[in-house]
C-alpha cells in the first residue's frame, strides 16, 4: 500500500516523492488502443481485489492527449499533442482493458514535451483560476484541457 509520499505505476512499482522534482514523468505512458489511436498520459491502473486476488480491469488515463509522431530525414521523432477528447472537461478519462492494445514508455523528449507544453501550462492555468475564484468549485477545469493529479495529496 502506497504511503502519503509514493505513488503506484502500473506495473505496482513504488515511486517515492522526495520533494524535489515531479515524479508524474515516471507514470506517463503511450497507450495504444484497439483503434490503433496513440495517447500520452498520466496512467494508473484500475483495480478490483485485494492482494493475490487484485485483478486489472482497466485503466485511468490522467489528462489524455493524441500522440501524432513521424520521423525526420535527420532520424529524429517529431511529434505533436491534442486533447484526446477536447470536449469534455474530465481531466481522468476511465478504459477498459479490452480497448487497450499495449503500454509502452515514452522516449525521453516525448516525456518532456508532454509535461513543459501539457501538464505545466494547465495546472499554471488551474492555480489561477482557483485563485480567483473563492468557492469550493474553485479547482473546476471547465473548459480548460485537463491536468493530472498524482493520487496522494500532499500536506
Amino acid at each position: 500500500m502506497a504511503t502519503d509520499n509514493e505513488i503506484t505505476t502500473e506495473n505496482n512499482e513504488q515511486v517515492v516523492d522526495d520533494g524535489n522534482d515531479l515524479v508524474i514523468d515516471q507514470i506517463i505512458r503511450i497507450v495504444i488502443l484497439s483503434s490503433t489511436v496513440h495517447i500520452i498520459c498520466g496512467l494508473q491502473p484500475m483495480e478490483i481485489g485485494e492482494g493475490d486476488n487484485k485483478k486489472t480491469i482497466g485503466y485511468y488515463l490522467h489528462t489524455p492527449c493524441v500522440l501524432t509522431t513521424s520521423r525526420a530525414d535527420d532520424g529524429s521523432v517529431d511529434a505533436s499533442m491534442t486533447p484526446w477528447i477536447p470536449g469534455s472537461k474530465d481531466r481522468i478519462v476511465p478504459v477498459s482493458l479490452g480497448q487497450v492494445t499495449t503500454v509502452v514508455e515514452p522516449l525521453d523528449n516525448l516525456t518532456e514535451m508532454y509535461v513543459q507544453n501539457i501538464l505545466v501550462p494547465t495546472i499554471q492555468a488551474r492555480e489561477s483560476n482557483a485563485a480567483n475564484v473563492a468557492s469550493p468549485d474553485a479547482l473546476d477545469t471547465s473548459g480548460n484541457v485537463p491536468i493530472y493529479q498524482p493520487n496522494f495529496v500532499k500536506e
